[in-house]
């Protein structure tokens, strides 16, 4: 792991010019489980193979929660170091996050009362709804994608092989650079793990990078939006590869459940390759 970089060049502030301090802190009940709250200094993370396994292959990957907090671990370094050790560059992002109460009680309240908020909607509505709501990190996931182009020689990287890696909340933001604009910006492949979207007036085609959509049956937060994203991408003719789970509910990253969700990241490499991403 190297020191984490800033991914613009003028440095690039909160949503609203905000500036308010990082805090870090245990989620939930395992003490592993750190997540990361109030980022308004967007960096990537270059977690690196050795050059002997080095394949040339690079992920950007955008870990989850509610754009209101990072799954720093579970959904980003432990996904970093498992596909550095198979070869794969990766580069773990921390986005701009909506701005929360630093007290943890407080914090809690606000986490509840969003996602209360956030429960009115549905499907594509709420795909819509957390796009629309969180430019700022939409944004930071395309420049993560430029950047590690534009640096591809010096992580020993093939700038035609860099994709993006994305869960829940980070899947969203990787859906935005993977309709991006600006070519650039734009993932070579995509995994989108419980969560994405097809942003509103973007056209997947046969052209749209090829997707891995993954999802368990038993989502309580996003299994309608990825199921809707799975389809629709299929109906464009998008190369697809879509992993239904009986199990799993939301947020596992590569947390340990027992079950067959347990085994996406290795379904997920061999993907990559399948494509032919994966290669030395």
């Amino acid at each position: 792991m190297l020191d984490a970089l800033p991914i613009w060049p003028d440095g690039a502030l909160g949503p609203g010019g905000a500036t308010q301090a990082e805090i870090q802190h245990q989620f939930g009940d395992s003490a592993s489980n750190l997540v990361v709250r109030n980022v308004t200094r967007p960096t990537i993370t270059p977690f690196l193979p050795e050059p002997s396994k080095a394949t040339g292959a690079a992920v950007v990957i955008a870990p989850g929660g509610g754009f209101m907090m990072l799954s720093v671990n579970s959904e980003g370094t432990d996904v970093a170091r498992w596909l550095a050790s198979r070869g794969v560059a990766a580069f773990v992002l921390k986005y701009r996050l909506q701005s929360t109460p630093a007290n943890s009680i407080a914090f809690r309240l606000h986490l509840v009362a969003a996602l209360t908020g956030l429960s009115r909607f549905k499907g594509s509505e709420l795909a819509q709804r957390l796009l629309s709501d969180n430019e700022a990190a939409l944004e930071d996931a395309k420049q993560a994608v430029r950047l590690i182009r534009e640096r591809a020689a010096q992580w020993r990287i093939d700038p035609t092989r860099v994709g993006a890696l994305g869960f829940s909340a980070g899947a969203f933001a990787v859906s935005a650079a993977l309709f991006a604009d600006d070519r650039s910006a734009r993932p070579d492949f995509a995994g989108l793990i419980y969560g994405g979207t097809v942003p509103e007036g973007a056209v997947p085609s046969k052209e749209t990078s090829p997707c891995f959509v993954a999802v368990s049956n038993d989502d309580g937060l996003l299994f309608e939006t990825s199921w809707d994203l799975a389809l629709r991408l299929r109906s464009a003719g998008v190369p697809l590869e879509f992993h239904l789970y009986r199990r799993g509910g939301h947020g596992y990253g590569v947390n340990v459940q027992g079950m067959s969700s347990d085994h996406w990241i290795d379904q997920f490499y061999w993907w990559l390759q399948d494509l032919g991403v994966q290669r030395n």
